[in-house]
């Protein structure tokens, strides 16, 4: 499977509204996060009005370090939405 480049069509269209402002968001604080600050993390998931957020004690690769915490976080977020 390769990767292809965007369509130039994807530069020129407005977005009349970004995602998070009209649809549900949830987000993980990754704790011991050393590339993003974790409190950058949390005021942008609170400025964002996300629904739910959880904190992680993980580095930056969250998903690697904690998988089954974020699948289980994922499966919950769904349930929510759906």
């Amino acid at each position: 499977m390769a990767q292809r480049p965007l369509a130039a069509l994807a530069f020129s269209e407005a977005t009349p509204v970004a995602a998070w402002k009209t649809k549900p968001a949830f987000g993980i604080v990754s704790a011991a996060d050393h590339t993003i600050n974790p409190d950058v993390e949390r005021f942008g998931y609170t400025r964002g009005n996300f629904r739910r957020v959880i904190e992680l004690d993980a580095p930056y690769l969250v998903m690697r370090a904690l998988p089954q915490d974020v699948i289980q976080f994922i499966v919950e977020a769904a349930a929510e939405v759906v």
